[in-house]
């Protein structure tokens, strides 16, 4: 396993973890969530939910076949570069990003309505 010289094994550990959880777990619902909500806004009314669950399983199906083809160490050393630019965000800015997604998630719901 190549595993960069400037990363102990347990951090390794730890963002390989915290990888594995956001490729299988938060992109599929954050993708499907989003072709949902376009979908619903396109039709004027919300789409029934079991095109919201097939879109999940056909992301996670991609999202799987991606996995193997790529480098986990190229991602882990990404990841771990994303950590420090998060810790280098102010918790206004934070916040602040936070609430304008969580105002245009209202919008969008209000605007499907």
């Amino acid at each position: 396993m190549d595993i960069n010289d400037s990363i102990p094994v347990n951090e390794y550990n730890r963002i390989k973890n915290k990888l594995l959880i956001r490729t299988f777990v938060s992109i599929p619902i954050t993708i499907s969530f989003a072709v949902y909500l376009y979908s619903s806004l396109i039709q004027g009314e919300m789409v029934s939910l079991n095109k919201l669950l097939n879109g999940i399983v056909v992301v996670l199906i991609t999202v799987s076949i991606m996995w193997i083809i790529m480098n986990t160490d190229k991602q882990i050393k990404k990841e771990k570069q994303r950590e420090i630019k998060k810790k280098d965000k102010s918790k206004k800015r934070i916040a602040i990003e936070c609430g304008l997604i969580f105002l245009l998630l209202i919008v969008l719901i209000v605007y499907a309505l």
